[in-house]
């Protein structure tokens, strides 16, 4: 299949408190390599500003879990591949 296809990233709360651990289930299918990461992101920054990432580690599916951030905003986290193609971005998780 195409990248992209199979690929999911869903947080497990779209609001939370500055400070509090943010967490993302993932889905990439079979036969993903092992650079594959899933990130945390500002909204409408660039693949090269993540926060944190979390290795796949090749596996099919995983939750990732990032340290609370102290800033309030608005997050996202990404599926990045090993060749830094981002195939799949969650919805907003907002902090307050």
């Amino acid at each position: 299949p195409p990248v992209g296809a199979g690929f999911s990233v869903k947080p497990t709360q779209t609001v939370s408190t500055v400070g509090s651990p943010l967490t993302a289930t993932w889905t990439a299918g079979t036969g993903r390599l092992p650079g594959d990461c899933v990130c945390l992101f500002p909204v409408g920054t660039d693949n090269g500003q993540s926060l944190a990432c979390s290795l796949t580690k090749g596996h099919a599916s995983g939750t990732a879990t990032f340290e609370g951030r102290d800033t309030p905003g608005v997050y996202e986290v990404r599926y990045i591949t090993r060749s830094y193609v981002n195939v799949a971005v969650s919805t907003p998780i907002t902090l307050y």
